[in-house]
């Protein structure tokens, strides 16, 4: 999911992901809808950083659901306790994985790296670095590579 992100979106299909969702198009609630009324998700990651996005996060997820919070929020977020508590939800903060876990991510990136290869839209030399910081704030980009 994203918030009129096409750019984006377009690349997670081309990797595979057959079900994704722009709010920009409808909002939250609307689009979410379909998924809460099959019973949400087990997990929700968020990775926005959004404070607008942790409650109906929260309410996506099934009982016994998870949100792992990776975005990294400016200012608190208020959370609605009670529902946490009555539908067994949990929440977890995730950053960054420890340097133990890097060869196996190398791994993953290795074996995968067809897929992972449509994440890259742009590579522009060093002399343009300013130009890749512009097209990944500017959404045109997914990632951007650097050569120097």
């Amino acid at each position: 999911a994203g918030y009129d992100d096409a750019p984006r979106l377009a690349v997670l299909q081309r990797m595979g992901f057959p079900e994704l969702l722009d709010f920009a198009q409808g909002g939250m609630d609307a689009l979410l809808a379909p998924w809460r009324a099959d019973g949400g998700f087990d997990v929700v990651i968020e990775a926005t950083g959004a404070a607008a996005v942790i409650a109906p996060a929260l309410a996506a997820l099934r009982t016994r659901g998870v949100l792992v919070v990776t975005g990294i929020h400016a200012a608190p977020v208020p959370i609605d306790l009670v529902a946490l508590v009555r539908r067994h939800h949990q929440l977890r903060g995730s950053y960054r994985a420890p340097e133990s876990a890097w060869p196996e991510v190398i791994a993953f990136m290795q074996a995968h790296q067809e897929t992972l290869r449509h994440m890259v839209t742009h590579t522009v030399p060093l002399a343009q670095a300013q130009e890749a910081f512009a097209l990944a704030r500017s959404k045109r980009a997914t990632k951007v590579m650097v050569q120097p």
